[in-house]
């Protein structure tokens, strides 16, 4: 399958992110280990939201990130998706740009391969990446004043701060047992 079919060659792939929702700063980690990454993510406090975007690149003052789905059904505006909206935004802070951000999504199917990958076209004006970074810090700062109840539930087993050991959910039900 050629790179050239699904978007612009170049750029980073599996880049690990954390936006400050006190300050609006962005920290990055473009190469390292999964293990490296996870604890990168899990390095950053409650002010910080993580992620790991699929692809980035800037190139000719366009941001260009997508979002890579394998094996998923997927029936989503990729520039209505919030994760995409997320990486457009930690990545507009690294490579300031007044362009629109093309935000994707790339269908990648399990092999046996049936289908070619396909790739899902969204753009995200700069106007949208500020309501939601004014989004973000007003959640943080009603979440800061009014903290949320935490339950334990199977979604814990995909969580890096649980798998870290650094969820007190997590360590409070182990002193308990």
């Amino acid at each position: 399958v050629s790179q050239s079919r699904y978007g612009p060659a170049g750029g980073f792939h599996e880049v690990a992110m954390a936006y400050n929702c006190v300050d609006g700063r962005v920290a990055v980690l473009y190469d390292g280990s999964d293990d490296v990454k996870q604890a990168f993510k899990s390095a950053h406090g409650e002010d910080w939201i993580t992620g790991s975007c699929d692809y980035l690149l800037f190139k000719d003052g366009k941001l260009f990130v997508d979002d890579l789905k394998t094996g998923a059904l997927f029936d989503k505006d990729p520039a209505a998706m919030a994760q995409n909206y997320f990486y457009s935004l930690c990545g507009n802070k690294l490579f300031p740009s007044q362009n629109e951000v093309d935000a994707t999504v790339t269908l990648w199917p399990k092999y046996p391969i049936e289908n070619l990958p396909e790739r899902i076209p969204g753009e995200i004006s700069q106007s949208l990446l500020s309501k939601f970074e004014e989004l973000l810090v007003r959640t943080y700062k009603k979440y800061k004043t009014n903290p949320m109840t935490l339950r334990l539930g199977s979604e814990c087993d995909y969580c890096p701060i649980a798998s870290f050991n650094k969820c007190d959910l997590i360590r409070n039900q182990e002193k308990n047992v």
